[in-house]
């Protein structure tokens, strides 16, 4: 086709990795089919937040570090193995971190954990060499019980909200830099093709990032030295409550504008990350717009062409949080086909440009070619 007032979103053709889409949900597994239609997916993530601990279970348990290892050499495999048990080919993405009381208790420092527990804290000293053997544990388990090699360990989830690592807390980044050095050590004697990535971020965060990377891990290096891609989680908030021709004029970003939006803040705030492959845990819309299946699709192809490595999305059931992605599953999967899962090259992708310049504004016309095939999204 002839483009005209057409704008595109990337310059160069970009490869799409394998397994680049992935799930991260609550209750539900094994495709958390809605209304007989499963999701289409590539990759999982282990569940459990800091804070939502009531909602983010899979089938019967959360599944973080802590729960695991809830003390000394005791270690609870079940919801782990259900997992990848349910999910065999599936890339791995796992969020380390939030590790249980025994290995934090002397860390904590009264009052000032935001959401409660001590897995708010980092380990130290003796318990963090523990707690580094009890992440390569995890990995071994991946590796000997289900054949997992090269997945991708994140050494904690949206860290902006736990307590070590406030900003009032400086000292907090260098021991977590410091941990880092003995999770990566830990996990690559077990898998040396293991990707060890960042600690991820929250939505309105990306600038947490460079307080980590930059850190000192006690040995004269810095927490970027023992990881080799970043994270973060972006989320849209906004309701869109009005529409001109069946697109979205409200204080709704559109799906392709919101990805750059998210991408260019994160390398804007944190040049060290610039060049660092990118990936996204967790993802979601608070919608309920008649546009957020068109939406999914652009956010995900998106956020894909802009250079992301892997995108989970969250959720795909209901949650205490709004973000139930069942509405607009036939975006979702319409984006997984188009991706083919993964494994691909977007050649190009254009967008009619805004008349009126509103960053806020719809998109009323998208195209996104892949292996050399065009696609209206």
């Amino acid at each position: 086709m002839i483009y005209q007032n057409f704008a595109h979103l990337i310059t160069a053709p970009v490869n799409v990795p394998a397994n680049f889409l992935g799930l991260r949900s609550t209750k539900r597994s094994n495709g958390n089919v809605s209304a007989g239609q499963p999701f289409k997916y590539s990759a999982i993530s282990n569940l459990g937040s800091n804070r939502y601990t009531d909602a983010n279970v899979w089938d019967f348990g959360e599944l973080l570090v802590k729960t695991i290892n809830p003390s000394s050499g005791v270690f609870y495999w079940d919801v782990f193995d259900r997992l990848l048990g349910q999910n065999p080919g599936k890339d791995l993405f796992f969020l380390l971190g939030f590790p249980a009381d025994y290995l934090v208790a002397g860390n904590v420092v009264a009052g000032s954990c935001p959401f409660g527990g001590l897995a708010n804290y980092c380990p130290t000293g003796a318990s963090l060499t523990t707690y580094a053997s009890v992440c390569a544990a995890i990995a071994a388990r991946a590796k000997n019980n289900f054949g997992i090699t090269g997945a991708k360990w994140c050494l904690w989830g949206e860290v902006d909200t736990a307590a070590d690592y406030y900003e009032q807390n400086p000292a907090g980044w260098d021991k977590l830099a410091t941990s880092a050095k003995a999770v990566n050590q830990a996990i690559k004697a077990v898998d040396p093709t293991a990707v060890i990535v960042a600690p991820s971020t929250s939505t309105g965060a990306p600038y947490i990032m460079n307080d980590f990377l930059t850190a000192s891990d006690g040995a004269g290096g810095t927490g970027r030295d023992w990881v080799s891609a970043i994270a973060f989680d972006p989320y849209q908030d906004g309701l869109t409550t009005s529409y001109v021709d069946g697109i979205s004029r409200g204080n709704f970003r559109d799906g392709l504008k919101e990805a750059k939006s998210r991408v260019d803040r994160v390398l804007g705030f944190v040049p060290t990350a610039v060049g660092m492959p990118m990936y996204i845990p967790e993802t979601g819309i608070k919608s309920h717009s008649p546009n957020g299946s068109r939406d999914w699709t652009r956010r995900i192809i998106g956020f894909a062409a802009l250079g992301v490595k892997q995108l989970h999305g969250f959720a795909t059931d209901e949650t205490n949080e709004g973000y139930d992605m069942r509405p607009f599953i036939s975006g979702w999967n319409k984006a997984y086909d188009i991706l083919q899962g993964g494994g691909v090259t977007i050649n190009s992708l254009v967008y009619e440009r805004e008349l009126d310049y509103n960053e806020w504004n719809g998109i009323a016309r998208a195209y996104v070619t892949v292996n050399g095939t065009q696609y209206e999204i």
